[in-house]
């Protein structure tokens, strides 16, 4: 069992618009607060990934403040300063959102979620023009009704020639019929979108599990984001996902509180010593071996001291 205790709080930060939608490109930068004769410490400033996250560590008690550097493209720039209290409760430790602040962030699942609002498209007079648009086809649609009549009127005059049209009626129901039978096999063909759809459910990822001792390297092009980490007799430790650090290299680190993998490669593990298999059965049969000959040596030096005491008695 390994055993591991957090000496430093990690502040999960989330970057995201009104709809949910995670931004990447924010960077934004945390300060520890001045307190008594601590002067202000910089604890550095990190940009958003593709997922709109960013972790900033090794973080002890004391108030802070979260500020906005700049702004993902296409967003306005967010000029709070957010307020940040992180509290220590013996081994843990309890952060806190200080103020309101509705609409712009949220503290929710250990994790701060900032939004932005989009820059607002500005109205140039071109524009202006394009919203005339749609008066013109409202005059057309006004005029397209006057030739309607007409047309109407134009068959009301041959309707002494209903006769001649009485075959083409029967023709026309016999074309109709036919017609009728080719459309027939075109509605048994409609199933082959069906088929598709089980598609998406085959694309769905899964996160690939690795023993402790043999992890992928972060830093090789290819390496999975998230892996699922095991001991050798299968037991699992969890989900680590892959972080940047301040040296540029990379580490896959515990995704629900931050630890890195290599604490749990170099923290040794007490295991019971195993027994059984097919290369302990050769010594399990030497030393019944052993065991039969020590019980038949005992056997016949005990028969000799029972002869040689018997025949000591009859002289």
């Amino acid at each position: 069992m390994v055993n591991y205790l957090d000496v430093y709080a990690t502040l999960n930060v989330i970057k995201s618009n009104a709809k949910g939608d995670k931004l990447s490109g924010a960077k934004f930068k945390l300060t520890k607060d001045a307190v008594g004769a601590a002067q202000e410490e910089d604890k550095g400033t990190k940009t958003t990934d593709v997922s709109g996250e960013i972790r900033f560590e090794n973080l002890t008690a004391g108030n802070y403040t979260l500020k906005e550097e700049m702004p993902p493209t296409g967003y306005k720039v967010n000029n709070t300063a957010y307020k940040i209290k992180i509290v220590r409760n013996g081994d843990e430790f309890t952060t806190e959102l200080v103020g309101s602040y509705e609409g712009k962030a949220k503290y929710e699942d250990d994790k701060l979620t900032v939004i932005n609002l989009p820059v607002e498209k500005t109205v140039t007079p071109g524009g202006g023009g394009g919203g005339d648009n749609p008066k013109p086809p409202s005059n057309q649609d006004k005029e397209e009704p006057k030739p309607a009549p007409n047309k109407k009127e134009e068959p009301n005059k041959p309707n002494k020639s209903e006769k001649p049209d009485k075959p083409a009626d029967k023709g026309d129901k016999e074309k109709p019929a036919g017609g009728g039978d080719k459309d027939k096999p075109s509605k048994k063909e409609e199933p082959s979108p069906k088929e598709d759809a089980p598609s998406p459910k085959e694309d769905v990822p899964s996160v690939p599990t690795y023993p402790l001792n043999n992890t992928p390297d972060p830093n090789l092009p290819g390496s999975p984001r998230e892996i699922d980490v095991v001991y050798r007799d299968g037991t699992p430790i969890g989900r680590f996902i892959k972080e940047d650090r301040e040296d540029g290299k990379k580490v896959y680190v515990l995704k629900r509180n931050g630890t890195p993998l290599s604490t749990f490669k170099f923290t040794k593990v007490l295991e019971l010593p195993k027994t059984g298999g097919v290369d302990n059965i050769y010594y399990y049969l030497l030393g019944a071996g052993l065991a039969l000959a020590s019980g038949m040596t005992m056997g016949v030096m005990s028969r000799r001291r029972y002869v040689v005491r018997k025949r000591t008695n009859n002289k």
